[in-house]
Parts: C-alpha cells; sequence; structure tokens
C-alpha cells in the first residue's frame, strides 16, 4: 500500500513538472521569436539567417506540440480522475465541516472533520497547480500564435521571410495544442466551473440537512 502510494505520489510530480516545464519552453519560443521578428526587419537584415531562424522554430514549435499531443494521450485520463476525486472530497469535506458547526457534536467529531478539510487542502493544492501549468501551456501556445499572426498582417517584411511565416502561421493554425482530456480543456473556465458545481452541490446537501433538522 505504502509502495503504490509513493507510486502515485512519483507519477503526479512527474506530470506537474512536464507541464511545468514545456510551459516555460512555449514562453521562451514565444520571446525569442518576439525579439527575432522585431529586431531583424531592417534593410541590413539577412532574409535566408531570418528565415532559418524561423524555420528552427516553427520545427521546435512542432516538436513542443507533439510533447502537448503525448501528455494528453498519456496523462489527461489520470489528470481528469484526480480532479474528479478532489472534486468529491472537496464536496463531503466541506460539508462535513459545515455540519459540525450547525449540529451539536463530540469534540472528536469536530476534529475529525476539521482533520479532512485539512487533508482536501492538500488536493486542493495539486487542482489549483495542475490549472495553473496547464494554463500557462495554453496561453504560451496562443500567444506564439497571436506574434506569428500579428507580424505577418502588420509588418513587412522580405518575400522569403514572409513566405516561411506564413507556413508557420498554418502550421499553428492546424495544430494548435491545448491540455485536454477531449471531454473538457484544463484552464481556468475549469476552475470556475468547479468552483460553481461545488457550490450547487453544497447548497443541495445542506438543504437536506436542514429537512433532516426540521423532522427531528
Amino acid at each position: 500500500m505504502t509502495y503504490n502510494f509513493q507510486d502515485q505520489t512519483a507519477e503526479r510530480t512527474s506530470t506537474d513538472q512536464t507541464l511545468l516545464v514545456v510551459g516555460v519552453l512555449f514562453s521562451l519560443l514565444a520571446l525569442y521569436l518576439s525579439v527575432q521578428i522585431s529586431n531583424n526587419r531592417g534593410p541590413t537584415t539577412d532574409p535566408d539567417q531570418l528565415r532559418k531562424k524561423i524555420m528552427r522554430m516553427a520545427i521546435l514549435h512542432g516538436q513542443l506540440s507533439d510533447i502537448v499531443d503525448q501528455f494528453n494521450s498519456c496523462h489527461s485520463t489520470t489528470v481528469m480522475l484526480a480532479l474528479a476525486t478532489a472534486f468529491g472530497l472537496t464536496v463531503f469535506s466541506t460539508f462535513a465541516t459545515i455540519h459540525v458547526y450547525a449540529a451539536n457534536v463530540d469534540d472528536s467529531i469536530f476534529w475529525i472533520a476539521w482533520s479532512r478539510m485539512l487533508f482536501d487542502m492538500l488536493f486542493i493544492s495539486i487542482v489549483v497547480y495542475v490549472l495553473i501549468c496547464s494554463g500557462l501551456v495554453n496561453d504560451e501556445c496562443k500567444l506564439t500564435a497571436v506574434l506569428v499572426h500579428k507580424s505577418i498582417g502588420y509588418r513587412s517584411y522580405d518575400r522569403r521571410i514572409f513566405q516561411q511565416l506564413r507556413k508557420m502561421s498554418q502550421q499553428m493554425r492546424h495544430h494548435t495544442p491545448k491540455i485536454s482530456c477531449r471531454l473538457f480543456d484544463f484552464d481556468w473556465e475549469l476552475m470556475f466551473t468547479i468552483i460553481g458545481s461545488l457550490s450547487t452541490y453544497l447548497v443541495i446537501l445542506m438543504q437536506f440537512d436542514l429537512v433532516n433538522y426540521r423532522m427531528e
């Protein structure tokens, strides 16, 4: 049992680190792309050199996109189940804490409810961390595509550079990676959805609890 827990903890840590590293790499790619496009558009710019740089950045973007696809294929189901477990535990832990304040219970039950609530904070922190890293990856992917599209639409370049930017733009349009489990994306909208659903379930449970008090 201890080995399984350590195994799951190591897998979850590896998953979080993978998301963070991919997000940082996308951020560095967007920064490097922005610097190269902004600083290399004068008459002294070597078109072939800049075209090769853009080609290398397109290849790197494609490789990072493949990593995101592999992550979705290998880990998205695990992350979804972890989020579902954390959601269920949060609902019942929060309800139990509210219940011990509303009812006359022993001190032992009161401390048990609070210990469950504190244990649930660990799962909440994991959920928030995963969503932060996933949001970083998704936002940086969009930012890279926006930089390329704006460069094509609002700036003038040599014809060869412009053609290479168009190829990169088409690549990003046809393959925009997102951290997703095919049912929903792991982003901040999911966090708001979880908070709204959590509030709804708590209200329903509290209503049933009030009905039991009235029957007593």
